[in-house]
Formats: structure tokens, sequence, C-alpha cells
């Protein structure tokens, strides 16, 4: 599986390809998996959210963007982010929403794994439904979101579904001295074990 290397864009350009990703591309009938970076350090926010307030709550001049996608407040720059576009007819499309983002998270857990990095699914005793209002996505972890022995959250999610598939939209923030790339790459394959099939690699502008 080949994986382009990472490039820059701007917040808005990054959600306008996810997005794009979702609606133009499962022509082929192929899951499709794009890592990318940022221009700058921006901020994304959750569909449901509205930017005018998040914006509020920012330093001033910072770049945001509304993702297609739910979730809270992202600040971006040092977190691995991808996408992931799954076509209707897959098994992991038939999920309930809770039951597709423990799937992704089990595999992004067992890629960290590979390079020897403690985490799991976060598991409460109880699993309340989706925080509303104004948050930080990465402040407390969410049922099925991937932590650290102590708790600390690495990587969270969030997706949107269309009549054309799944789109995930995920961060992770690895510790210190792990090879992004690398790590890219073994995300990749197990999203591929995950689904049961290759994942097409691709980049932005398409």
């Amino acid at each position: 599986m080949f994986l382009m290397p990472y490039k820059r864009y701007s917040a808005a350009d990054n959600m306008a390809a996810d997005l794009a990703m979702l609606e133009a591309w499962p022509l082929k009938d192929i899951s499709r998996l794009r890592f990318y970076g940022w221009k700058g350090r921006p901020y994304t926010c959750g569909l449901s959210q509205k930017p005018e307030l998040v914006a509020a709550l920012l330093p001033r001049g910072a770049e945001l963007a509304r993702r297609p996608s739910g979730g809270g407040i992202v600040a971006h720059g040092d977190d691995i982010t991808y996408a992931l576009v799954v076509p209707r007819g897959r098994e992991i499309c038939e999920m309930r929403a809770r039951q597709s983002y423990e799937s992704v998270h089990a595999a992004i857990v067992s890629a960290l794994g590979r390079f020897g990095i403690a985490c799991m699914l976060y598991r409460p005793d109880s699993e309340n439904g989706a925080q509303g209002g104004l948050y930080a996505c990465f402040s407390s972890p969410a049922p099925y979101d991937v932590v650290s022995p102590g708790g600390i959250k690495i990587a969270g999610a969030a997706q949107k579904r269309t009549r054309k598939g799944i789109l995930f939209q995920g961060s992770v923030m690895p510790p210190g001295g792990v090879d992004r790339k690398e790590l890219s790459l073994a995300m990749a394959q197990e999203f591929a074990k995950m689904l049961g099939e290759e994942i097409e690699s691709i980049d932005f502008p398409f």
C-alpha cells in the first residue's frame, strides 16, 4: 500500500477535500484513505457546533473550519489526521455508529501496539449520549476513544453517513519519537484488515 507524503493545506481546503471524498469519490466502489497536514495551527469544530461561538473561544486570528462530521473542537498541527471513506455495501456501514466507531479505533489500537505504545479503548461504566454545546475533543475521552493506561486521550474521531457511505474523520496524538509516516502506514494496513479489502491511498487535489 502506497501512501502519499504528508502535504499541508488550509483547514477549509482539508474539510472540503474530506467531504468531496464522500460525495464524489465512492464511484469506483473502493474504500479510500487520506492522511494530511495543516498550514499553521488551525482549529476545526463539529457540524453541530456554531462556528461563531467557537471562534470566540479561540486565539484572535486563528483559522477555524467546521467539519462535515460531528465531535468537538480540535486544535491541529501536532496530530496525525486522516479521512477514511467506506462506500455502502460494507459490513461496517450496516453497524450502528458506536459499533463502527469502535471498529475504527480498535484498528488504531492495533497500529499503535506495533510501536510498543500501550493504549486501549475507553469503556466507561455508563455510555452517555453525545456531548452537547462547545467542548474540546481531546479534553476528555468519549466511549471507544483510544486512551493511554492513565486515561489520557490519544485518538478521537467522528463520522458522517450518507446514502453513498461513511466518512470517518480522525486525529491521533501519538507519543513523541514515533515516526509519523510509519504509524500512518500501520494504520492504513490495520484499516484494510478491518474492512477485509485493499484501500486506495489518495491525496488532494484529486
